[in-house]
Order: structure tokens, then sequence, then C-alpha cells
């Protein structure tokens, strides 16, 4: 089916793109005389990369093409035999892909001619590695037998496509064999793979599946418990608590997938943004993703101070400091869930006392925080500093004063040093 197309008179080639039989868009390079000179399988952002791609086919460069005139020259070529292969196996071509990489390892059985970087991969493969992966996936996926891919683990048990390897035994077992069977693979999986979450998950989900054994459960969701504590995961945890609801705990469900859990998610997802933002915000080119980004935390948490009072400095950083006003200025001090609540005041105090803005706003917060609460010494030293940072140094001496009054002994010698600091800055006034 034709999907995209894009012609290069100039070169006298063409390219367009169509959705190949697993419904993967492939994009097919066509000579002057309309044969296919080469395909690139899949998309993967950013296009400029992908336009390199195509560029790179343009030119002849590893081609379908060239390749198989490079094979068919010297059949002795081993990396030309090894790429013609992988050719094929993108588009799983697998009866063209099998035997030219049998006849690379055939060739090089050391590895000498190279290794593959494929875009989701972190790190290069020796071809060796490959191509032995390859064949033993084509015997998992044409005929359903796992025995090819299990001797490839056996051969290559800590390399790169070990993972890749299990997760596809995964498949198969998961779905198809006896319990027994699946869970004898998931010993040997989390064997493999002790720290991977997402195989303990997917044992669990097999354990949901078969409706027990219950003590097997309950040590794989310990397990899997201790892996995401410090990481939490939605899908983790709906299957845990899919686990703990079957084994008779509702209770234990609640706790992990309840309300709590999506509190914290959305708090997690709004300063996630705005680390974005903050990152991105001195760079004028990603203005609008940060805008964006601030727009969505704040949709998310609408009346967090902390979060509000961050918003604010990332819009002080972009030069708006109406907008920063708009989220945390006057009216959001003024809000009635706010005025009478010394904590969000003392927030809003703190960050405008730091940027030297909005210091009249920030006055009259802090003046009404030791009305609130007139024996509370860091509401005290709250409005001591931003009196100071107005420079009206009698009211802040004032006010540091009663800071030190009040401050616990633990707290006073840091008081006392604050009133010094504004001492003297009174004094280089004078």
């Amino acid at each position: 089916m034709l999907f995209r197309a894009d012609r290069e008179e100039e070169r006298g080639a063409a390219a367009f793109t169509r959705f190949g039989v697993r419904g993967t868009p492939t994009t097919i390079i066509l000579g002057p005389d309309g044969a296919e000179v080469d395909w690139i399988v899949s998309y993967n952002p950013p296009v400029e990369m992908f336009a390199a791609k195509i560029e790179k086919a343009l030119s002849g460069t590893d081609t379908v093409k060239s390749l198989r005139a490079a094979v068919a020259a010297n059949p002795q070529d081993a990396a030309a035999a090894f790429k013609l292969a992988d050719k094929f196996r993108e588009r799983a071509l697998e009866d063209k892909a099998a035997p030219l990489f049998k006849q690379y390892l055939a060739l090089d059985p050391y590895g000498r001619a190279g290794a593959i970087k494929p875009d989701y991969l972190r790190a290069p493969v020796g071809y060796v590695e490959w191509a032995e992966y390859q064949l033993a996936y084509f015997g998992l996926s044409a005929r359903r037998d796992p025995a090819p891919l299990r001797a490839f683990l056996k051969k290559f048990p800590s390399g790169q496509m070990a993972r890749l390897g299990y997760s596809s035994l995964k498949g198969l077992f998961y779905a198809s064999a006896p319990a027994p069977e699946a869970f004898a693979f998931y010993e040997e999986y989390a064997a493999a793979f002790p720290a991977d979450a997402y195989v303990f998950q997917s044992w669990l989900e097999r354990i949901i599946e078969a409706k027990g054994p219950l003590d097997k459960g309950r040590e794989v969701a310990a397990r899997l418990e201790t892996l995401t504590e410090y990481n939490p995961d939605a899908w983790v945890n709906a299957t845990l608590a899919r686990f703990y609801v079957m084994a008779g705990d509702p209770a234990k469900a609640e706790a992990l997938f309840g309300p709590a859990f999506a509190e914290s998610l959305s708090s997690n997802a709004a300063f996630g943004l705005l680390e974005f933002a903050d990152y991105w915000a001195a760079d004028a080119a990603r203005r609008e993703a940060v805008l964006a980004a601030a727009a969505s935390a704040v949709k998310i948490l609408p009346g967090n101070p902390n979060l509000l009072q961050r918003v604010a400095g990332i819009y002080l950083k972009l030069g708006d400091e109406a907008k920063a006003l708009e989220v945390f200025g006057p009216a959001f001090a003024k809000a009635k869930e706010n005025w009478d609540d010394t904590s969000p005041l003392r927030t809003y105090v703190w960050f405008w006392t730091k940027e030297g803005r909005n210091l009249l706003g920030a006055l009259a917060a802090a003046r009404h925080t030791v009305e609130l609460r007139p024996r509370a010494y860091y509401l005290w030293s709250g409005l001591a500093d931003v009196l100071a940072k107005m420079k009206d140094y009698p009211e802040a001496l004032r006010a540091a004063e009663k800071a030190v009054e009040f401050a616990s002994e633990a707290s006073r010698p840091a008081q006392q040093k604050n009133l010094e600091r504004i001492k003297a800055a009174a004094a280089v006034k004078k």
C-alpha cells in the first residue's frame, strides 16, 4: 500500500513508503529502471537520522543492490554476506536471510568482520552473536521451536542479545506453555536477570493467569516490590494489586495501587515536567516546549505552592514577570485557602524575597504571617528578610530581634547571626 511518495529527480531515483507484511512501514528506494535499490524498514526519530539513511541509500552505500553485487563478485566477502542477510532479515524474508547468515558464519567464525549497532541497542553487537541470534530466532518464529534459542543462550549467556533472547522465549512460555514449564522458564529467566523488575512482573502475571501457586506468587511479588520500592511503576503496581486481590488481601492492593499511588503519580509527573522546563528555560529554541511543560504541570497540581513558586521561577527565567505574578503573585497569597495558612505564605515570602521582586506583595504576606502566629520565630525571620531586602533596616532589625526572642535554643544562634547581618547592612547604608 502506498503511504507517501518523494521523488529524487536529479538522481533518477525514487523513494516511497509502504506497509510490510507485519504492518511495519518500509521505505523502498527505486532506481531509474524501477528496480529496487534498497529499503529502510521502520522509522525512528529524529527525522534527520532517517533522512541520513535515505541519503546513504541514494548514494549506493551498502544497499541491497550493491551488496548483492558484492556477494556475487566475491562469495568470500564475509561482511557483505552478513549485511545482505540482515537486509533480508529486516523485511522478515527469513528464507533469504538464513542461508546468508550461515554463509557468513562459515566465512568468519571468529567475528573479525565487525559489529552491528541497531538503533534500539545501547552498544554494538558482534556479527557472530547477531547472526547466531537471528538464526535461533527464525526457529522460534517459524516453527515455535524454543530449542535453537535455548542453545543460543547457553552459548552467549551474558551477551547483549541474551536479554532479547529471553524476552522472545517469554512470549512462547507465557502464552502457550503449560504452567509447570512456564514457571521453570521463569525461574531461569529471573536467575539470569535478578534485578529486572519487568521479568518478575511478567512472572507474576503468569501466576495470576494460572491462579496460583499463591506461595510462589507472594515470593515473586515481594521481590517485585523491593525492586520498585524507590521507583514505583503504574503497570507494575497494577499487576501487584491484581495478585493481592486474587490472594485475598485487598488492603495490600489498596495500599499499592489506591488513591495515594495516584496522588504520587500526579506529583511525580508534575515535578518531572518542571525539571524539563527548568533545564531548557535558557534555550530560546525550546521556549514553546518549556511553556507547554510548565502549563501542564500547573494543570496537574494547580494549587501546590512549591510547584507554583518553581513555575514562577521558570517564567522569570523567560523574562515574563507578569506571567510569574499571574501564577504565584498577590492573587495566590490572598486566596482564601492560602491567606490564613502560614505554610503557603511562608513559601511565597521566601520566593519573592529571594528574587527581589514583588516585594510589597511579599511584605504584606509576611506581616500577615506574624499576625497569625505571633510567636513563630521563623515567620519573624522571613519578615526581617523582606524588610532588609527593601532596605527598611529599622523595621527589619525589630523583626529580627523578635526572631531571636522567640527562637528555640537550637535555632537562636542562626537567628542571632541573621540579626548581625542586618545590622551590618544597616551600618553600611548610614
